[in-house]
């Protein structure tokens, strides 16, 4: 009778195909370790990618809030100018306008007086 403390007995041919079974198993395990550790190190890449994504999304998202804080009085005093540059311009105009219509009146009353000064 055998108890659990019994050794198993096994033939020779037995105990070499065990040796065998337990090599294999051995490199099984061996090669499916390897296929983890590869696999973990490929999933680090997808995953500093993904988390590079999101970094760059927000820090994109916080500088151009911060560009357009920045920007934004500068806009403004950039239409400031506009607005006052417009104003100068049509006031150049109207000034242009004015001095051609004086000299106009001055250019005949010179034509009027060169006229009585001939006769």
């Amino acid at each position: 009778m055998t108890t659990p403390n019994t050794p198993i007995q096994f033939s020779e041919d037995d105990r070499q195909l065990l040796r065998q079974v337990l090599g294999i198993v051995q490199n099984l395990d061996v090669r499916l370790s390897i296929v983890e550790e590869d696999k973990k190190y490929q999933t680090t890449p997808s995953l500093l990618n993904a988390f590079r994504h999101v970094l760059e999304e927000q820090l994109e998202a916080q500088l151009e809030a911060q560009l357009e804080a920045h920007l934004k009085p500068i806009k403004e005093q950039l239409n400031k100018l506009e607005k006052e540059f417009r104003h100068y311009k049509t006031q150049t105009r109207l000034e242009i306008a004015n001095l051609s219509a004086d000299l106009s009146i001055v250019e005949e009353r010179v034509g009027v007086l060169e006229t009585t000064n001939k006769s």
